[in-house]
């Protein structure tokens, strides 16, 4: 019997997750390696001394006990609690606990894993989306958030449709817009728009956007050729009914970014200038205001990058800082090991920095500066950064750089984002059970001026109801993703004058293909 718990104790030892085994009392009776990585504790500290007196966090006893009575009447636990490390550092862990019994003795078999990063990009997205319905729902300004899916793809199964409509929006009759108008709908609204349509409620307003506006009386071919187009800004003059049938005259916009929206969340801003004497004095507003909406509506997006992009790095840079106090607080600290870790951990503050300030000129007018790079190295270094992550998951990578790869010139940081991102996602699309995980990385020339860096998985490849959607901002099919990472590296790619693209492999997982131009699309600086 004994010999069956070790090799069970061996089994569980192999886990990357922390895995301890205790007694009701709370003794530990068993401590993995990844116990030790997550906790800070080594096996021989842990053995022995009641948990709670380990890790124990002030504000976690009250869900610990909670969670320590459903243990009791059900025989398992999941949940999510704050546990203290051995350096004083709190973090937060996902847990399941499950009670065993053995031999007449009840055990509890807890394993954990870290989720305090993940907590903190939530509640960074939870802030962004709640200040967004905040200035949404309390402007004075009527805002419509209209879906225009269905009609974007009635213009793409009729090229001949689409080209009239960019072409000449105004030969267009009006049967056909009001067949074009009919699959518009209206999702969302605030309290202005409620009122100006003399309604009580939104869900009175919500709808196809015939009910409100009519095709006789409204440029809708102008709107979708803008729309098309990725028009910054959209205005015109229209009438629309009101609830009492009386009609309003009404001026209209909206603002996307060119390359970053959902047709599905396009924000209108409705302003009523029926009767109105200074009616350009009016438009005018409309457009300040809108503006100011787009600007608001974009510090969603901005936020969602800065977390996303920062993640990576910031954690790394705690893990380091964290090693650095474990290995000063040794009976005999390691000064070497902790100099080499703080060295770790100021080359990723480092390269956070790098990351924010590339990131704000991106959102901005600022300039961004170009400087030259050699390919290879930058490809090595963000390998060696993200070692342990791929190690971790039990990944293999092959790099595979061509002898003739030129010097470079451009954004160093931009790419390394780039490649960060899409190492990352290659190791997550090879969670599961997969025999031979690996990724390969290979630098190869492609047309004249330009090379091609391909990451390739051996995971389970995009799903053919994905493959039209994985660049599009937000859209995820992991339930804790963010839905932005492949978005940024088509915004950064752009911007540098290359692209991105992917493919499913022949056999089995997929390709991620970035073209990047050998020199800079400007001399010296490159301006968004």
């Amino acid at each position: 019997m004994e010999t069956d718990i070790d090799d069970l104790y061996q089994l569980l030892d192999l886990s990357n997750d922390a895995i301890v085994v205790r007694e009701l009392s709370g003794n530990v009776l068993f401590w993995n390696g990844g116990a030790e990585r997550l906790y800070g504790y080594t096996r021989q500290q842990a053995i022995g001394r009641k948990l709670s007196t380990l890790l124990d966090a002030d504000s976690s006893s009250d869900l610990h006990a909670v969670g320590t009575a459903l243990l009791l009447s059900t025989g398992s636990w999941k949940g999510e609690i704050a546990q203290r490390t051995a350096s004083g550092i709190v973090i937060k862990v996902s847990c399941s606990w499950t009670l065993s019994e053995r031999d007449g003795s009840c055990r509890v078999i807890e394993i954990c894993s870290d989720i305090t990063s993940a907590s903190k990009t939530k509640e960074a997205l939870d802030r962004s989306e709640a200040r967004f319905r905040s200035i949404f729902e309390n402007n004075s300004v009527a805002l419509l958030e209209m879906d225009f899916t269905r009609v974007i793809q009635e213009l793409a199964a009729a090229p001949g449709l689409a080209d009239s409509v960019r072409n000449r929006p105004n030969e267009i009759e009006k049967n056909i817009s009001q067949g074009l108008l009919a699959q518009i709908r209206i999702n969302d609204c605030n309290s202005a728009a409620v009122r100006m349509l003399g309604l009580s409620h939104k869900s009175e307003v919500l709808g196809g956007a015939q009910r409100w506006i009519s095709a006789s009386d409204c440029n809708i071919p102008a709107m979708l050729k803008a729309l098309l187009e990725r028009d910054s800004i959209f205005e015109d003059e229209c009438t629309i009914r009101g609830a009492d049938g009386e009609s309003l005259t009404v001026a209209i916009g909206f603002s996307f970014s060119a390359k970053d929206f959902e047709l599905d969340r396009i924000l209108v801003a409705v302003l009523d200038v029926t009767g109105a004497h200074e009616h350009r004095e009016e438009l005018t507003r409309a457009h300040f205001r809108l503006a100011k909406e787009g600007r608001a509506a974009a510090v969603g997006a901005f936020s969602a990058s800065i977390v996303h992009e920062l993640n990576q790095p910031l954690a790394a840079l705690l893990m380091n800082v964290s090693a650095s106090i474990r290995w000063l607080n040794r009976p005999e600290p390691n000064i070497d090991a902790a100099r080499n870790s703080a060295m770790h951990a100021k080359i990723e503050g480092e390269r956070a920095r790098s990351i924010l300030e590339q990131t704000k000129a991106r959102m901005t007018t600022e300039r961004m500066k170009v400087i030259r790079y050699e390919l290879p190295e930058l490809v090595r270094n963000t390998v060696t950064i993200l070692a342990r992550d791929l190690e971790a998951a039990d990944v293999e990578i092959d790099v595979k750089i061509a002898q003739d790869i030129r010097e470079m010139v451009g954004d160093p940081v931009g790419v390394q984002q780039v490649l960060v991102n899409l190492i990352n996602n290659g190791i997550e699309a090879m969670t599961g059970v997969i025999v031979d995980k690996r990724l390969t990385l290979t630098v190869a020339p492609a047309e004249h001026g330009f090379v091609r860096l391909s990451v390739s998985d051996t995971g389970h490849g995009i799903v053919p109801e994905s493959e039209g959607h994985i660049f599009t901002p937000f859209f995820t099919t992991k339930p804790s993703g963010m839905g932005i990472g492949l978005a940024i590296c088509v915004s950064i790619l752009e911007i540098a004058g290359g692209s991105l693209s992917a493919r499913n492999n022949t056999d089995r997982g997929a390709t991620f293909d970035v073209i990047l131009p050998v020199s800079s699309p400007e001399t010296g600086e490159a301006r968004r």
